[in-house]
């Protein structure tokens, strides 16, 4: 049986090639996004983790990513209002209406 050295240089790259798959996998995640014009209602108020003020829907999408406990998030352009939620897209309702600025809009996010 022949045994196969790996130069110390080889091995820093392996282990660091699975560190970064190992991190890379914890953040994933599909979002949905849903049209302008709608905002989210969740079946029960305590379900909404917070409201904070973003510069971007994509900064509201992050601040949902990272909380472990999110699953749906409304961000409005305009006002730059990031609702964080942590009811199922499913369990609550999407609301479309006239009265709902066509600046805001909901998303869900499914972590993998």
């Amino acid at each position: 049986m022949k045994t196969v050295r790996y130069s110390t240089m080889s091995q820093y790259f392996l282990r660091w090639l699975l560190f970064i798959d190992l991190v890379c996998s914890q953040f994933q995640s599909r979002i949905h996004v849903d049209d302008f014009g709608t905002s989210f209602t969740p079946a029960d108020p305590i379900e909404l983790i917070n409201t904070i003020s973003v510069s971007s829907e994509i900064a509201c999408a992050q601040t949902c990513n990272v909380n472990s406990l999110c699953r749906t998030f409304d961000y409005d352009t305009l006002s730059k209002r990031c609702r964080v939620f942590e009811g199922e897209i499913t369990t609550g309702q999407v609301n479309r209406s006239a009265a709902i600025q066509p600046t805001s809009r909901v998303s869900s996010i499914v972590k993998l």
